[in-house]
């Protein structure tokens, strides 16, 4: 029987409730659940069988691991304090006769029902989760829900404790007025700031009064991440103590003292009896902010000792010590990084100290290490030469991906301490060479004699301490000069009045709670390092924002542009960095918890209706905190959970700095109450690309304000039993019922045919088919299926080079991923796809909602779908930001860890660019008749006119632009082809083939236009569609129609036997055959016909197509690319780029038929000269001989380049007639014609003759390059 978490009711037939608490008077309340059951059967190779895996349409997979089916529901709590009580009614079931099941273990005998209660944005809710599955005791066979009702009663929670918080955050930070200067301290102890160092810092001395001075810090330790817990709401002043020389000045001898406790806290534990150390995984010191001319500074002050006879009297006091290296991370990802390699050399010895330690006394070693081994391994350690402590270390079983990398083992022991310098020993015991273990940490506690050492010693004792108790404490080794300070409160501390006794120093003190001393006598103490300016700053006065972006600071100017662009959209917008936040959160110290505090407190002040609604985290990340390895760009830090050793259980989000709720925060836990995305960005020139990318996208332009607005497009891996096409497919159904609008593209793997290649098997046709669908642009591109760092699916359909070669700035797709760790975003090792998709400067994507790390197909499924459904909903209000969908869809699918992989890259303010208002056909008419069509058959001319409205139907009679119309045949059904043997056969329906695409304009609202249908329709008839896309200078508008049939053939056609004309160009229509280009040319071929152009694709051999160098085995399709001319169907044209290709000649060869199958072939020539190097080629002058005026013309590689161009001009014996300069701007291959008007330098005109000209071109890299030519200048020659 499964063990799930939170409280259960365990449902035996169909009832059984929970009585033991009171129910509340509200309101029942009931769901009608139906269940649609889709199975999957697949090989799984960790177990070595084939298994079923029980799943259903819209379902979840439990998040216990066990891959059992889970139905979740959550819905608000009637009111604060309530939980429910959940019984199952009416419930329909059938068996399922296998046992081969993935999960089968843990199957229970009842259907089982979790619930609990959870906050968010600051309301109650009530999650509901079934496993719909039981097994019946009678066959052992499992028994599926397939129709239920849920009903809900509220009862009493008597558990229930709403921790009320009082944020008090202060209206403005300390470090808002003043001079400031900054320094870090490492290490704990008493710390001296002089004169001298703040001269050091730039600071006139004579400016300051002493009792001004005023030093602010925590010390740096790890705030804490539950947002229940306590912490300092903005930088915490300490108590000091100042030696002036009582004149009244701070001279350059004269010094301040405090206590620093630490970046590292080490805490009592009663029951482990010992002190454990909590490690700050940010920071390895201490920030303090010094400040002399605001307030007057809070001094130390003298404790006022108890008079009681003391309970206990001690002269010794527990004292503790760690060694921990930090070297690596393991597996690169999660908090933990791992010390000494225990591998080539399997024992490391450990020479330690102890202080005046109690000889002889038990101490205790508490140890943490870790091993990767498939046999028995193991760590002994030993003390002198005497064991004390064996941690064996588990057994890896599996080699499957989401297995854990090595394991962990912790242990303590105690030991009998005799000497002041052993020597610890670790030794790795394995029993295959091929195991490894690693050295985490060991920390001691020991008994060590109250004898002070100089220049401090900071104690503690446990003993003793309890309600009501004194004890009295005696320093030996104590003189005159020694002072000792309560620092239990480190900001606050107190002085102790000493009773001191030859070397003796005793006190008695307060022993109800456990305190901390630091004895010192003045000989040495730490001093601040990294002195530095800090200018005032006020992030606690920020309230009621909508939006805050967190920059690296190299990233500011970039920041402010992205701010001042959603500014002019009406938002309020704020800018900061991380260290700013530190500053004021943290002490200055980087700190996770500090960013989600500042958050937070933004958040908290708006009040409902006026929150926080977006975060933006501009710069990259990386899971190395302190900067450990050589190469990293931790510019803007995510968080990492601790576990870091599990492919399937660490990772790294940013939702963490979106958890507000008081009961939310500790390891993550929680629901975001923000929407949150990040810019990846690793220098200002990617960030400038990414902010452009934003705004251009945004920005209404005829280049991007095209139909694949109106795309989505799924893709599909072809493993595991066709699961991944079945899960693509219901979504993409979901849509085709829901959101009509859209037009759906699918490329499922399994419908194309897979290659062998030497590296594996291979879909060419699936990678140009994804390229051929990100150049045409789409809306959304969903993948669903395998992934990693380096692309999509084995078969490599998806790599960083196609990715690389995207060019698609003008229609940016947004990528929803459901698949493992494509964009793991924290490697500073490696750069993944998922980055490269948003990186890429010439076009990729507008943003990803992507996974960073190992994650599960139904999870991901249940995600991607709840996603979808919040993104393409429309309200009242329009359609969602991403990162608001991102907030919704990740509330609809539950708290769970699969969902925190899931990460926003992109700008979560942004809205993809869904069409505002609507476009309807109004009528359909044949073009013969002028009668109503409502059936269309080959060959028919048919007219289609319609209107642009608003959401009420009115027309909208100001809205002129341009209509693009698409109209579908029928859809098809295709079924996969089962090219791997674990995927059956699946069929599944596509409307694909495109009878006419065209481009009309809109006046006052109405649109009309016309085409003659294609001769390869199927003739089967069926249900066509009609897809509009429009568009003015302002706005756009998008439609649908699917009420007419398309089949049959038209007997009313007039015939056409003249193929189409086709004229080609390269890049422009400049261009010249056999002219030059660089590696990167542009086809542009125009097209006429009198009865259009066919782009159905429906007829075998009757697409458009090009054939480059006679490659006739692979041709470039290009029916996609087809762009009728505006209000005709008669012509258009073709834009096609092409990538990489070799130097040299090359050849492009071009078909096209018109619609009633008349082909027609134009050729064209072109030479490649690589873009590296500059070439002029096909050097002329027109016209020569010339009499007035000639002009010069050449070719050249350099498009992308401004040229600055020389014509020197010299008669037959070398004489310089004159020299031409002219600057020609970047674009094109064919350089504009460069006039000459046949003058000299003199400016008078030459003589008639023969003369040669040299052309020299130097691009603005400063390459160049010269050819020349021979003209002759008409008349008399002197």
């Amino acid at each position: 029987m499964t063990t799930l978490k939170r409280f259960r009711i365990y449902l035996t037939a169909i009832l059984l409730m929970n009585t033991f608490f009171s129910f509340s008077s509200t309101e029942k309340m009931t769901k009608q659940v139906i269940l649609r059951w889709e199975h999957q059967f697949r090989y799984d190779s960790v177990l070595n069988s084939s298994l079923f895996s029980l799943r259903f349409i819209e379902g979840d997979v439990d998040q216990e691991g066990h891959n059992l089916p889970l139905y979740r529901f959550i819905t608000p709590l009637p009111e604060q304090g309530l939980r429910p009580v959940v019984t199952l009614e009416n419930a329909l079931s059938e068996e399922f006769p296998h046992s081969n099941i993935n999960g089968y273990e843990w199957i229970s005998d009842n259907y089982e029902i979790t619930s609990s209660t959870f906050l968010q944005k600051g309301e109650w809710f009530a999650e509901i989760l079934l496993i719909p599955v039981r097994i019946n005791t009678l066959t052992g066979y499992p028994e599926l829900l397939t129709r239920f009702k849920i009903s809900i009663d509220w009862e009493t929670d008597k558990n229930f404790k709403m921790t009320e918080e009082v944020a008090d955050w202060p209206e403005n930070s300390v470090l808002s007025s003043g001079s400031w200067l900054k320094f870090n301290v490492t290490g704990r102890g008493m710390v001296k700031v002089t004169g001298a160092d703040l001269q050091s810092a730039g600071i006139d001395l004579s400016s300051i009064n002493p009792t001004l001075i005023r030093i602010f810090g925590s010390g740096g330790a790890l705030l804490p991440e539950a947002n229940s817990q306590t912490r300092d709401y903005d930088l915490p002043e300490n108590h000091l103590f100042i030696s002036d020389g009582g004149d009244g000045k701070f001279d350059a001898g004269d010094y301040v003292l405090f206590y620093n406790p630490g970046h590292e806290k080490w805490i009592y534990n009663s029951s482990a009896q010992r002190f454990i150390r909590t490690q700050n995984p940010y920071a390895v010191s201490s920030t303090f902010f010094v400040t002399w001319d605001g307030e007057t500074g809070k001094r130390i002050t003298q404790k006022t000792l108890p008079t009681t006879t003391p309970g206990a009297n001690l002269n010794w006091f527990v004292d503790y010590f760690a060694h921990e290296a930090n070297l690596s991370n393991l597996i690169g990802t999660g908090r933990k990084w791992f010390g000494e390699n225990f591998n080539l050399y399997t024992d490391k010895e450990f020479s330690l100290t102890f202080v005046n330690p109690v000889i002889p006394s038990q101490a205790i070693l508490s140890s943490s290490v870790a091993g990767r081994a498939y046999s028995s391994n193991r760590f002994y350690v030993t003390l002198d030469n005497t064991r004390i402590l064996s941690q064996p270390i588990g057994i890896i079983t599996s080699t499957s991906l989401e297995a854990s990398y090595a394991l962990e083992r912790f242990d303590t022991c105690n030991f009998n301490l005799t000497t002041a310098q052993p020597t610890l020993k670790y030794e790795y015991s394995r029993a295959s060479t091929s195991s490894e273990g690693w050295l985490d940490y060991f920390e001691i506690n020991y008994r060590r004699l109250l004898s002070f050492t100089a220049p401090w010693v900071a104690f503690s004792n446990p003993t003793g301490v309890g309600t009501g108790a004194v004890t009295r404490y005696n320093i030996s080794n104590a003189s005159s000069a020694l002072q000792i300070w309560d620092v239990t409160q480190p900001q606050t501390p107190q002085k102790i009045p000493l009773q001191l006794s030859g070397q003796t120093a005793s006190f008695n003190d307060h022993a109800d709670t456990l305190r901390t001393y630091v004895a010192f006598d003045g000989s040495g103490f730490l001093s601040g390092t990294g002195w530095q300016r800090v200018g005032n700053q006020n992030l606690h006065a920020i309230s009621e924002v909508d939006y805050i972006i967190i920059s690296y600071p190299g990233f500011i100017d970039q920041a402010n542009q992205l701010a001042d662009f959603h500014r002019n959209r009406g938002l309020t917008v704020k800018v900061t960095t991380p260290e700013l936040i530190y500053n004021e959160f943290s002490s200055g110290n980087q700190d996770l918890s500090a960013i989600r505090d500042f958050l937070r407190m933004v958040y908290q002040r708006g009040g409902r209706g006026h929150q926080l609604r977006w975060v933006l985290m501009l710069g990259d990340a990386s899971y190395d905190y302190l900067n450990t390895l050589e190469v990293n760009h931790n510019f803007v830090p995510t968080w990492q959970s601790t576990i870091s050793l599990s492919p399937a259980n660490s990772y790294a989000t940013d939702d963490f700095f979106g958890l507000f709720d008081v009961t939310e925060g500790q390891d993550c836990n929680g629901y975001i109450d923000v929407g949150i995305g990040r810019l990846l960005a690793k220098s200002s020139e990617e960030a400038q690309s990414m902010i452009n990318k934003i705004i251009g996208y945004q920005e209404m332009t005829n280049e991007n304000m095209r139909d694949w607005r109106n795309v989505i497009c799924f893709v599909a891996d072809d493993q595991d039993s066709d699961t991944h096409v079945k899960q693509s497919d219901n979504m993409a159904r979901m849509i085709d019922t829901t959101y009509r609008q859209m037009n759906i593209d699918k490329i499922y793997f399994d419908a194309y045919q897979q290659v062998s290649a030497p590296g594996g098997q291979r879909y060419p046709e699936v990678s140009d088919a994804i390229n051929r669908r990100v150049e045409n642009g789409a809306l959304i591109i969903n993948y669903t299926g395998h992934g990693g760092e380096l692309g999509w699916a084995h078969e490599r359909v998806l790599q960083i080079s196609d990715i690389n070669s995207w060019h698609n700035l003008d229609n940016l797709p947004f990528f929803i991923t459901a698949t493992c760790e494509f964009s793991r975003y924290d490697d500073p090792l490696r750069e993944s796809a998922g980055e490269k998709v948003f990186t890429n400067p010439n076009g990729g994507g507008i943003g990803l909602f992507t996974t960073s790390r190992l994650t599960y197909s139904g999870s991901n499924e249940s995600l991607n779908r709840a996603f979808l459904s919040v993104l393409l909903a429309r309200t009242s209000d329009g359609y969602l930001t991403l990162g608001e969908a991102v907030l919704k869809s990740k509330q609809l699918n539950g708290s769970n860890l699969n969902g925190r992989k899931f990460i926003l890259i992109g700008d979560p303010a942004m809205k993809l660019a869904f069409p505002e208002y609507y476009a309807e056909a109004t009528s359909i008419e044949y073009g013969l008749t002028g009668l109503p069509a409502d059936t269309i058959s080959a060959l028919d001319e048919i007219i289609i006119k319609g209107k642009i409205t608003d959401a009420s139907g009115t027309t909208m009679t100001n809205f002129n632009g341009e209509v693009f119309p698409t109209v579908f045949d029928k859809a098809q059904n295709i079924t996969t082809l089962s090219n791997d043997p674990d995927s059956p056969s699946y069929t599944f329906s596509l409307q694909k083939n495109v009878l006419y695409k065209g481009q009309t304009n809109i006046a006052n609202g109405e649109f009309e236009f016309s085409f003659i249908v294609p001769r390869d329709i199927e003739f089967r008839y069926g249900s066509g569609r009609l897809s509009l896309y429009a568009r003015s200078a302002e706005t756009d508008a998008t439609g649908w129609d699917h009420d007419f049939l398309i089949g049959g053939y038209s007997k009313n056609f007039i015939q056409d036997n003249q193929p189409p004309v086709i004229s080609l160009f390269i890049n422009d229509q400049n261009f010249i055959d056999g002219g030059i280009t660089d590696e990167n040319p542009v086809l542009l071929a125009y097209l006429n016909d009198e009865s259009g152009i066919n782009v159905s694709g429906a007829g075998i051999g009757h697409d458009i197509t090009a054939i480059l160098d006679g490659q006739t085995d692979s041709p470039y399709i290009l029916n996609d690319f087809y762009r009728a001319d505006v209000n005709t169907y008669k012509s258009g044209m073709i834009s096609y780029p092409l990538y990489n290709l070799s130097p040299g000649l090359h050849t492009l060869k071009v078909t096209a038929w018109d619609v009633q199958n008349n082909p027609a072939t134009a050729i064209i020539s072109f030479v490649v000269n690589p873009s590296g190097t500059l070439v002029i080629e096909n050097i002329s002058n027109y016209p020569n001989p010339f009499t007035n005026i000639t002009n010069f013309v050449f070719e050249h590689n350099s498009q992308n380049s401004d040229l600055n161009v020389e014509i020197e001009i010299v008669n037959l014996v070398g004489q310089r007639m004159t020299v031409i300069r002219r600057t020609i701007p970047a674009g094109g291959f064919h350089t504009p014609p460069i006039e000459w008007d046949g003058r000299g330098g003199n400016g008078q005109a030459i003589a008639g003759g023969f003369y040669i000209y040299r052309i020299r071109a130097t691009a603005s890299d400063g390459t160049s390059t010269e050819g020349t030519g021979r003209l002759i200048k008409s008349g008399k020659v002197f």
